[in-house]
């Protein structure tokens, strides 16, 4: 880890991290590419799309697309759960989502705290959680 390229090293980014590219034993870790050079540090990141979850990435399902819970840029849409993928090997470990389990709530809030805000005359609020997100309508 000190950011010259030596011996049998992979890379070399200069640092003992790993989860970036480029592991603390300065192996290329799987869903990553790395620039490495004699004189340079080498530079790693993850390609959105690939079907390997890696990086910062939420969710990698293979594609570019919006509106099948894996954004194009690589990050989990609203209402859908992703799988985390398998562990990486030779084979895509596309991370494929499915819309979450529809669930609502109702619930009555006091008016007046932090959260909730309710129109003159009105002292409490129905407040309905749809997948988590919050409508509100006055009582």
């Amino acid at each position: 880890g000190d950011g010259l390229l030596d011996g049998t090293e992979a890379c070399d980014d200069g640092n003992s991290g790993g989860g970036d590219g480029c592991s603390s034993a300065c192996v290329l870790e799987c869903g990553f590419t790395c620039v490495t050079g004699n004189a340079v540090a080498s530079a790693c990141s993850s390609s959105c799309g690939d079907g390997v979850k890696a990086g910062t990435e939420g969710c990698d399902d293979g594609n570019r697309v919006d509106g099948d819970g894996c954004s194009s840029a690589c990050a989990i849409e609203n209402f859908y759960v992703c799988n985390s993928g398998a562990a990486c090997s030779n084979q895509s470990t596309a991370s494929p989502c499915s819309l979450r389990t529809p669930w609502m709530t109702f619930e009555v809030e006091p008016c007046g705290n932090t959260t909730f805000r309710c129109t003159a005359g009105t002292t409490t609020l129905q407040v309905v959680r749809v997948y988590g997100e919050v409508a509100e309508a006055p009582q």
